[in-house]
């Protein structure tokens, strides 16, 4: 069984909150579904779709899977409320994107879990798609439940609903693949769930309730430019997602070994991707995928070395395609004036400064130094390149500080940098959640009342200190259900399933997160949940997690903790370090792989392109928009064109000035929940490509790279003339189809009033259930219809009753189709 959602749910989708996000069709490259296949998985971020195509690991891991032989892997994310409700209401199960198959059918359902806060929307995916919750409920019809990343390192409180956990990385041969294969193996001889769980559980890298020891793998091979291969399997998102950038890994782990983060534990050791590879990858972005903006992405990207070659040359490369690079995670003393140049070639990427906190001595318990002087040295020659606005990012609650003194010393740290650099200032604080498998696993966690009190503090005082500054945080109670979660024990799972069952659904979003369903989940448990989740552990202490060894030992965690305390820091993690930490292994090849030696000899041959001051032709393309395109927005749609015209390498014209965008127009914006077979856009190129673009394979080559419903009809040359396709047009004509007599004679009704008040509406005639409507400009009217439909009948309520589309869009002259006015004989 596979389910469709524009037709299964054709009448309703309109009403749905984002129907982009559940109706497939993204362009990329999708593995056939056939009978070749034996094993099927669902993958999983369990959030909303536009978290869940944003996120690298779910890229990774959909490629990873895809090929394994005799594996598919379909994505699905977590619906919404609306959608939620829509499920139950019509007794749909949770379906994969891509092939619309129900979750209950998979053999796997595969949960990559990046926070803590999406506990319950795991619940929601589980049971939106027929799938019991406890694991102990399933049947042998049911899929195996699996989750990995970097939140579910405790796996206790989520025992209850899962059959395994996979800890640390999934790549390589030995990790999931090898599960994978084997369950290939287990089905190919007719066996069946209970073998395929008895194989999981004995991976070593799996845990389960019964696993006595299970030790983090480590993916000896990231970072071999040997071992680099292209995405096979890749898709794009349709819709406006949080990040719309293309990522490339360039490190993964980091040197520094900051007391307080997780990350840096369960990504040890640090391994680099070289410049020749790392540039190789950024292409398959650009020209297979269609961005224009790539993140470099690491915990610690100023440590890369020869950061400032690898953005100049990747520049060199790029510039031409108004492609913008993003570091995130740059370190203070990690800033350089060629770094700031170079990222700033195309378009100024925020400027951001996490310091944790403000003094010395208490940076030196967290292993990281900030100081303030190299701030401001940093500030004023980001100002004198442009940037006139700062991020400072702050924890409070961290251990060995003095809580007292740090409302002031925030203060006081900010105000110097902001006397000495008068730049604009936003201040984001957070609280302090102690991690598992870190070195301050054993601390305390602030109390959430006690912790919103100081935030309050520390933010008037900073407004008081500090003109036009803007400061906002992440609220403390929030933070206390992640330290609840992240330290907790199996009845931690109960509260979470209470929680889910009285309502809390997408708790990372604070439109959703509702604090009184938490307490009241809280108030009904029989122990002490706001003493337990925040007092101090003895170092001695059993703790949940400790049957899983993520990063470094027992042993090197306590001997942190200690130096933590006596705030002294730690030398950062190098291939001869002395931190005997036990990650790094000869025999298993794990190592620190550095790409220092290979950078220091890389010299980019690369010669662009010479600049040449070309003609730039006018053009008309028209388009159909059909089907599951039907309901992307007109942005969606101008997003979609500018990664087609990208990966066709088609240097359609820029706008000017700071933030360069695509010249692209449209002659009237189609309304979504409308169909449009005859839809029309301008665009500019150089001459030069003229021949590509009226070449037979051209119009081709574009379908081979949008995604499903939108297909380009025609293009035509318009010299150095007209200037604007929205000068000439006037007005559209539509049809709108009844699906009975009732519905058909309710339609005329409606027509009427809106003839009666529009002058410029006229119906044209009728076929059947089908009435043709022309409408033409005026009286505030653009030809939108759905303007003149609204104030009558809501308009999704008329979209979803009667089938729309749009036949022609017209020009100005009795009669003249907007087509035949702007197009030429071919050129």
């Amino acid at each position: 069984m596979t389910i469709r959602p524009e037709l299964e749910f054709s009448k309703e989708l309109l009403h749905i909150e984002k129907p982009g996000r559940y109706t497939g069709g993204e362009f990329g490259n999708l593995k056939p579904y056939d009978d070749d296949i034996t094993i099927t998985v669902a993958l999983c971020f369990p959030d909303l779709y536009e978290i869940g195509m944003s996120n690298n690991a779910i890229r990774i891991l959909y490629d990873l899977c895809n090929n394994v032989p005799h594996v598919l892997c379909d994505l699905v994310f977590c619906p919404a409320p609306d959608f939620e409700k829509l499920l139950k209401d019509r007794d749909v199960p949770l379906y994969t994107l891509g092939y619309g198959i129900p979750l209950h059918e998979c053999d796997i359902v595969g949960f990559s879990v990046g926070y803590e806060l999406a506990a319950t929307n795991m619940l929601t995916v589980l049971e939106t798609a027929k799938i019991p919750i406890h694991a102990a409920d399933r049947k042998d019809s049911d899929p195996l439940i699996i989750a990995g990343g970097p939140a579910i390192t405790n796996p206790v409180p989520f025992e209850a609903w899962l059959d395994g956990v996979y800890i640390g990385d999934a790549e390589s041969v030995t990790g999931l693949p090898a599960i994978l294969n084997s369950f290939v193996a287990l089905k190919a001889d007719g066996l069946g769930r209970g073998e395929m769980l008895t194989s999981l559980v004995s991976h070593p890298a799996v845990w389960s309730r019964d696993t006595q020891s299970v030790m983090s793998h480590i993916d000896p091979r990231f970072g071999d430019a040997a071992e680099f291969t292209e995405p096979t399997y890749y898709i794009a998102p349709n819709i406006t997602v949080v990040q719309e950038h293309g990522v490339v890994e360039i490190m993964r782990g980091c040197p520094n070994g900051c007391r307080f983060c997780h990350a840096g534990e369960y990504y040890r050791p640090y391994r680099q991707k070289d410049i020749p590879t790392i540039i190789r990858e950024v292409e398959g972005n650009i020209h297979k995928y269609g961005y224009r903006e790539i993140t470099l992405s690491s915990l610690s990207t100023g440590d890369y070395p020869h950061l400032d070659k690898l953005i100049e040359s990747l520049n060199r490369r790029h510039l031409k395609n108004h492609v913008s690079f993003s570091l995130p995670s740059l370190k203070v003393n990690t800033f350089t004036l060629p770094v700031l140049k170079a990222v700033s070639t195309v378009r100024k990427s925020g400027l951001t400064f996490a310091i944790e906190t403000p003094e010395q001595a208490w940076q030196f318990s967290l292993n990281k130094e900030v100081l303030c002087e190299d701030i401001i040295t940093i500030t004023q020659k980001a100002k004198a390149l442009g940037w006139n606005l700062a991020k400072f990012y702050f924890m409070t609650g961290l251990p060995f500080t003095d809580r007292e003194a740090e409302p002031e010393a925030i203060a006081g740290f900010l105000s110097r940098i902001y006397q000495a650099t008068r730049i604009k200032m936003n201040i984001n604080i957070g609280t302090f959640v102690p991690k598992p498998h870190t070195p301050f696993q054993w601390v305390e966690q602030f109390d959430p009342m006690e912790a919103h009190e100081h935030l309050k503090r520390i933010k008037a005082l900073l407004i008081k200190e500090i003109p036009h500054v803007k400061v906002s945080f992440h609220e403390s109670f929030t933070s206390f259900i992640e330290g609840m979660i992240c330290r907790g024990d199996e009845r931690v799972g109960d509260i979470v399933e209470r929680a889910y069952r009285d309502g809390a659904r997408l708790d990372a979003w604070e439109e959703h997160f509702d604090r009184n369903i938490w307490k009241e989940a809280i108030a009904s448990a029989d122990w002490d949940v706001y003493g337990e989740s925040c007092r101090a552990r003895a170092l001695d202490e059993r703790l949940p997690w400790e049957k899983v060894c993520v990063g470094g030992g027992s042993g090197f965690l306590k001997k942190e903790f200690k130096l933590a305390e006596s705030q002294m820091v730690s030398e950062i993690c190098e291939s001869d370090c002395t931190h005997l930490c036990g990650i790094c292994n000869p025999k298993q090849e794990i190592a620190v792989r550095d790409a220092k030696s290979v950078n220091d000899l890389f010299l980019d041959d690369y010669v662009p392109e010479p600049v040449r001051d070309e003609r730039y032709v006018h053009i008309i393309a028209t388009y159909a928009k059909t089907g599951k395109s039907t309901y992307y927005s007109h942005i969606n749609m101008m997003k979609i064109f500018e990664r087609m015209f990208l990966r066709l390498s088609i240097p359609i014209e820029f706008t000017h000035g700071f933030n360069p965008k695509p010249r692209l127009e449209f002659a009237s914006p189609l309304p979504m929940g409308i169909t449009g077979e005859e839809e029309i856009m301008f665009f500019r190129v150089p001459e030069s490509f003229e021949e590509q673009l009226f070449s037979e394979e051209f119009i081709p080559e574009c379908s081979r790279s949008l995604p499903e419903g939108i297909t380009v009809n025609s293009v035509f040359w318009k010299g150095d003339g007209h200037k604007s396709i929205s000068a000439a047009y006037s007005g559209s004509q539509y049809r709108f189809t009844a699906e009975n007599e009732e519905d058909l004679s309710k339609l005329h009704a409606l027509f009427a009033r809106v003839i009666e008040e529009h002058p410029n509406v006229s119906l044209d005639s009728q076929e059947g259930y089908s009435v043709t409507v022309t409408i033409h400009e005026g009286k505030g009217l653009t030809g939108n219809i759905l303007k003149a439909i609204d104030p009558i009948m809501a308009k999704y309520d008329f979209l979803s009753t009667y089938n729309a589309e749009r036949l022609h869009l017209l020009a100005k002259g009795e009669g003249v189709l907007l087509t035949e006015f702007l197009s030429k004989p071919a050129h």
